[in-house]
């Protein structure tokens, strides 16, 4: 659950950082074009995936892991009841 909220913050966090040094650097050229700041929000895309991708396996990693150690643990006291 905190997963989505991490990668939509670490998303919007990427993108108006990307925006922010592409004006910067737009301004600093003078062409009048957006060129760096188009190239730099095109180039952000992958690497927001990338992270996406990356949190996404790292919670299901997690979830899988606890979800495991619990049945782990059931099993065993089902086998200390039996004995």
């Amino acid at each position: 659950m905190w997963v989505t909220g991490q990668v939509g913050c670490l998303a919007i966090i990427i993108i108006v950082l990307v925006m922010w040094v592409g004006r910067w650097l737009d301004g600093i050229v003078g062409s009048g074009r957006s060129w760096f700041t188009i190239g730099l929000l095109v180039l952000s895309v992958p690497v927001v995936l990338f992270l996406t991708l990356k949190m996404a396996l790292r919670s299901t990693r997690s979830l899988s892991d606890e979800t495991l150690s619990s049945k782990g643990k059931d099993f065993e006291s089902d086998d200390s009841i039996d004995s």
